[in-house]
C-alpha cells in the first residue's frame, strides 16, 4: 500500500515539475524602429528585475511565461509593452516619442520633464533644428521661443544680437550668457556650427537663471551639441550653395533744382546762365573732369530737372554674394563608448565688391566613454578658424552711396590709374566714392577659436555621484588695416579730384583671450519618503579669464605701393592693454516633487569676484519656485495636462573690468585729457523678478512677469576746469521697473506653427513710461 502511494506521489510530482517547466519558454525576436534594427533596448518582465537586451542586430532572448507582460525601453522611444501567449517569438517595432524633447537640464537641481518644471526653460530640439535649415546658430533659434529676439548685424560673420525679452539695463551689454557643453562662450553663437547642435535651452528670466548669479542678468542660452547614437553609424553629407542679396533699394531722386547745363557759360571759372552756349560735352556725366565753378539753383528751387545720364549706383556697388556651405559628420555608440565627428568649411562672400567676405572652417570631436559602471568620462572639443575681410571705409561708405548724384559714374578710373575715382563729383568734395576705400584700404582679421570641456563623473550609490567638469575657450585674434601712400584722401586742393595722397599708414594687433572654469559638482537623488523624492546638489565654480591686446602703428611711408611690414615706416607707435578676471562661486540646489504633482525648488548662490568693487567683493543670490500639476488631481476634458508655476529669484551682471580702476590713456607718452576714476562702492547690476504663468497640454503658455533692475551702472562725467581734464567716474544708479506677459501658442496643422504676442510696460525713476509690445508668427 506504501509503495503504492509513493508511486502516485512520485507521478504527481513529476506532472507538477512537467506543467511548471511548460509554462515557462524562451521568448525571442526583433525590435526595430522605422529605419531598421535596434541594438541596446531593453527587455524587462514587468514587476520584476528580469531582463534582457538586444544585440547589435535588434535581437533578444528571454524567458518568461505566459501571461507576463514584456516592457520594451529605449532612450528617446516611446515604450511597449507585449503580452507573452502561445506564441514563442515577438517581434516589436517602437517609435520615436518626445521623452528628450521633454527633459530639461539647465537651470534645475536634475533633469527634469518639462512637465514637472517650477520655473520657465524653453527648449528647441534638434527636430525643430532641422525643419528650417540654417548655417548660422543665432538664426536658427529665430522665431523659435517666445521673447527671444535675434537681430542680424549684417557684415558676414558678424553674428547677432540676441535679446531675451528685451533690453535689459541701460549701460552694458544686453547680450544673454552663453553656454555650449559647459564652455562659456564669450563671444556668443557666431561661431557654433548650427549643424552640430542638438538642442537649445532659453532661460529669459531670473527666477529661472538665479542659478548662473552674476553672470545671468541678461538670460541664459545652454547649447548641447550631437552625440552618437547607439547601434547606427550615421554619416551625414551636405552641400549648401545660396546667393545673398539685398531685398530693396533706397528710392532716390532722379532729379534737380539746378539749371540746366546746356543753358551755361563760364565766365572768370563761374558757370553762368547763357542762352545758346553749350556746356562741354552737353553736361552728360562724362566731362565733370574739366568743370570748375558752382552748380546755379534754378528760381522755383523745385527739382524738376533732368540729370544728362543715369547710373543705377546702388546696384554698382552691392553684389550679389555665394554662400558656400559644406559639412560632413560621422557618429557611431554602442554601450562603452559615443563619438560624434564634424567638419565644416562655410564661405560667405558677402554683397560688396573688392572684398573677400567671410570665411569659417571648423572641427569638432565629442566623446563618451563607459570606463566602469561608476567612473564615465565625456569630452566636447572645437576648434574654429575664421578669416574676415572687413570693408574699408567704415559705414561712411553706405551713406556716400546713397547721397551720390546718379550722373556720377563710380567705376570711372582716377588719373593715376588707379580704378574708382576718388572725388567723382565735382559739385559735392565732401562725398567720395564708395568703391574707392573698400578697395583701397583692406581691413582683415585671422582668427582661431578652441573650445573644449572634459567631464569625469563618479557614481558612489544609485543616488549618489559627483562631476568634475573643466572648460576652456581660448581665442587668437589677428588684425591688420593699411593704406599706401599712393591712396587717396580728403583734404588736399588737387585740381578735379579735391584729394591728395595719403602718407601711407599701417595697423596690425592681437590678441589673446582665455577663460577657464573648474566646476565640483555633488549629485543627489533619492525618493526619501513615501512619494516624495529629493533631487538636490551642491557645486563649487571657479572661473579665471586673462586677456592680452598688442598694437602697432606705422605713418609715414618710405617705399611706394602695398608693403604689409612696420619697416616700411619712418614713424611708428605701440600699445598694449592686460586684464585678469576671477570669480568663486558657490551654490547649493534643491527640487522636491510630492506625487508627480507637488513640486517645490530652492536655490541659493554666493559670487565672490575681482570685477565687483573693491568694498563688495560678494553678492547673493536666490530663487524660490512651485508648481502644481491640476490635471493630476482633476479630469478635465480635453486637456491631459495643467500646470500652474510660479517663481521669484535674482541675477546679475558683472561691472567691466575697466571699471574697478583709476585709468588714463597715454598716448606716445602723452597723457589723454580724460580719466576714468575707479569706485570702490560699485556693485552688479541686480535682476529681481517674480513670475505668474500657466501651460496647458505643453501647447499653451501664459506667463505675468513683474521684474526691476537695481544698481543701473552709468559712467558720470566731471570736468575740472583748472586742468581741463574730464573725470569719467562709473555708478550705481536708480532702479528700472518692467512689468509685462508672453503669450505663447502651437498649433499641429500641417506644419508646426508658432505663435507668439508679448507685451511689456517699462518705468525708469517713476519719471518716465512706455509700452513695448512684441508680435511673432512662425509658419
Amino acid at each position: 500500500m506504501k509503495t503504492k502511494f509513493n508511486g502516485i506521489l512520485t507521478l504527481l510530482l513529476a506532472l507538477l515539475v512537467q506543467v511548471s517547466f511548460a509554462q515557462e519558454k524562451t521568448v525571442s525576436g526583433t525590435v526595430s524602429d522605422s529605419s531598421g534594427s535596434l541594438p541596446g533596448v531593453t527587455v524587462v518582465i514587468k514587476g520584476t528585475s528580469t531582463g534582457a537586451q538586444t544585440d547589435f542586430d535588434g535581437k533578444y532572448s528571454i524567458k518568461a511565461s505566459a501571461g507576463d507582460i514584456l516592457v520594451f525601453s529605449y532612450l528617446g522611444y516611446e515604450s511597449a509593452e507585449k503580452n507573452v501567449g502561445s506564441s514563442n517569438v515577438i517581434d516589436v517595432t517602437l517609435s520615436e516619442g518626445e521623452i528628450l524633447d521633454e527633459i530639461v537640464l539647465t537651470g534645475v537641481a536634475g533633469a527634469t520633464s518639462r512637465k514637472k518644471l517650477s520655473v520657465t526653460v524653453n527648449k528647441v530640439s534638434e527636430k525643430d533644428l532641422e525643419n528650417i535649415p540654417t548655417t548660422s546658430a543665432a538664426n536658427a533659434l529665430q522665431g523659435k521661443v517666445a521673447g527671444v529676439t535675434v537681430t542680424n548685424n549684417g557684415q558676414p560673420g558678424a553674428g547677432a544680437s540676441i535679446q531675451l525679452r528685451g533690453a535689459t539695463n541701460i549701460f552694458g551689454s544686453q547680450s544673454p550668457l552663453v553656454i555650449a557643453d559647459g564652455v562659456i562662450v564669450e563671444a556668443g553663437l557666431q561661431d557654433i556650427n548650427a549643424d552640430d547642435i542638438a538642442s537649445f535651452e532659453v532661460v529669459k528670466g531670473a527666477s529661472a537663471s538665479a542659478i548662473y548669479g552674476s553672470r545671468a542678468g541678461n538670460g541664459v542660452i545652454v547649447v548641447t551639441t550631437k552625440k552618437g547614437k547607439v547601434g547606427k553609424m550615421q554619416v551625414t553629407l551636405r552641400s549648401d550653395v545660396g546667393i545673398t542679396q539685398l531685398n530693396n533699394f533706397i528710392n532716390l531722386s532722379r532729379s534737380h533744382h539746378y539749371q540746366l547745363a546746356d543753358d551755361w557759360q563760364s565766365v572768370g571759372g563761374i558757370y553762368t546762365k547763357y542762352a545758346g552756349v553749350s556746356f562741354p560735352s552737353d553736361y552728360d556725366g562724362s566731362a565733370y573732369q574739366n568743370v570748375t565753378g558752382a552748380r546755379l539753383e534754378e528760381a522755383d528751387l523745385i527739382a524738376d530737372n533732368p540729370f544728362g545720364v543715369y547710373y543705377d549706383n546702388q546696384k554698382e556697388f552691392f553684389n550679389s554674394g555665394i554662400n558656400r556651405n559644406l559639412y560632413a559628420s560621422v557618429s557611431t555608440a554602442d554601450d562603452k563608448s559615443n563619438l560624434f565627428l564634424s567638419l565644416e568649411k562655410n564661405n560667405v562672400e558677402g554683397i560688396l565688391k573688392e572684398t573677400q567676405g567671410y570665411e569659417r572652417n571648423g572641427l569638432r570631436l565629442n566623446g563618451e566613454f563607459k570606463i566602469t559602471d561608476w567612473l564615465k568620462i565625456s569630452s566636447r572639443n572645437q576648434i574654429v578658424r575664421t578669416f574676415d575681410n572687413t570693408p574699408g571705409g567704415g559705414t561712411g561708405i553706405f551713406f556716400d552711396v546713397s547721397v551720390m548724384d546718379p550722373d556720377v559714374n563710380l567705376n570711372a578710373p582716377n588719373t593715376d590709374g588707379q580704378p574708382y575715382q576718388y572725388a567723382p563729383n565735382v559739385w559735392a568734395s565732401t562725398v567720395t566714392n564708395p568703391l574707392y576705400p573698400v578697395y583701397a584700404n583692406p581691413e582683415s582679421s585671422n582668427e582661431v577659436k578652441f573650445l573644449s570641456s572634459f567631464t569625469i563623473n563618479t557614481k558612489f550609490t544609485d543616488w549618489l555621484n559627483f562631476d568634475l567638469n573643466y572648460a576652456i575657450e581660448s581665442v587668437d585674434n589677428r588684425r591688420l588695416d593699411y593704406t599706401s601712400n599712393k591712396t587717396w584722401t580728403g583734404g588736399g586742393t588737387r585740381e578735379e579730384l579735391f584729394a591728395t595722397y595719403s602718407t601711407g599708414n599701417f595697423y596690425q594687433s592681437s590678441y589673446r583671450n582665455t577663460s577657464q572654469k573648474l566646476q565640483a559638482t555633488l549629485n543627489f537623488n533619492q525618493e526619501i519618503i513615501e512619494d516624495l523624492s529629493l533631487t538636490a546638489k551642491l557645486s563649487y565654480l571657479l572661473e579665471n579669464s586673462d586677456y592680452y591686446q598688442f598694437d602697432a602703428y606705422g605713418y609715414n611711408a618710405v617705399v611706394s605701393g602695398r608693403t604689409i611690414s612696420l619697416d616700411n615706416y619712418t614713424d611708428s607707435q605701440i600699445s598694449s592693454n592686460a586684464a585678469n578676471e576671477v570669480t568663486n562661486n558657490f551654490f547649493a540646489i534643491a527640487g522636491l516633487d510630492y506625487k508627480d504633482r507637488y513640486i517645490l525648488d530652492g536655490m541659493y548662490r554666493r559670487d565672490e569676484s575681482s570685477l565687483f568693487g573693491s568694498n563688495f567683493r560678494t553678492n547673493d543670490y536666490y530663487r524660490v519656485s512651485g508648481a502644481y500639476r491640476i490635471s493630476k488631481d482633476f479630469d478635465i476634458p480635453g486637456v491631459q495636462e495643467l500646470k500652474v508655476h510660479a517663481a521669484m529669484g535674482t541675477a546679475g551682471q558683472r561691472p567691466s573690468y575697466a571699471w574697478q580702476y583709476t585709468r588714463r590713456n597715454i598716448g606716445s607718452g602723452i597723457p589723454s585729457t580724460s580719466q576714468t576714476v575707479g569706485n570702490p562702492e560699485l556693485r552688479p547690476v541686480f535682476n529681481n523678478q517674480f513670475l505668474l504663468g500657466t501651460t496647458v497640454n505643453d501647447k499653451f503658455t501664459f506667463e505675468v512677469y513683474y521684474r526691476s533692475y537695481e544698481n543701473n551702472i552709468f559712467e558720470l562725467p566731471l570736468q575740472d576746469n583748472s586742468t581741463n581734464i574730464i573725470t569719467y567716474t562709473p555708478l550705481n544708479i536708480d532702479k528700472t521697473v518692467e512689468i509685462g506677459f508672453d503669450f505663447e501658442t502651437y498649433f499641429d496643422v500641417s506644419d508646426n506653427w508658432f505663435l507668439y504676442f508679448g507685451t511689456s510696460i517699462f518705468n525708469f525713476n517713476d519719471k518716465g513710461t512706455f509700452l513695448s509690445i512684441r508680435l511673432c508668427l512662425l509658419l
